[in-house]
C-alpha cells in the first residue's frame, strides 16, 4: 500500500467519523474503519451509486434504518472528492 493510498484511507475515516457517523458522537475513532478500504475502492473507481448504496446499507446494518438520500448525497461527493485527480472520470 503506498502512502498516497493511506492518505486517502485515513481521509474516508475522517468523513466516516465526522459527516456519515451513524452511531452518532462517542464512538471510538476506529468505530467505522471495516467500512473505509471498500469505499476506498469505490472512491477510486468514482462509483458514486456504490458509495451511496455502500453508506445506506451500512446505516441500515448499524442502526436498522436509513440515511436521508440528501445527506447520503454530500458525504459521497466529499469521499469522491478524495480520489486523485488522475483516476477522476470525466
Amino acid at each position: 500500500m503506498n502512502a498516497e493510498a493511506r492518505t486517502i484511507a485515513a481521509a474516508i475515516r475522517r468523513v466516516l467519523n465526522e459527516d456519515w457517523a451513524p452511531l452518532g458522537a462517542g464512538c471510538p475513532e476506529d468505530e467505522y474503519d471495516d467500512y473505509v478500504w471498500p469505499l476506498y475502492r469505490l472512491v477510486i473507481s468514482q462509483d458514486r451509486a456504490g458509495v451511496k448504496d455502500y453508506l445506506q446499507q451500512g446505516g441500515e446494518a448499524l442502526l436498522a434504518c436509513g440515511i436521508v438520500d440528501d445527506r447520503l448525497n454530500t458525504i459521497a461527493g466529499k469521499l469522491l472528492a478524495l480520489a486523485p485527480a488522475n483516476d477522476r472520470q470525466t
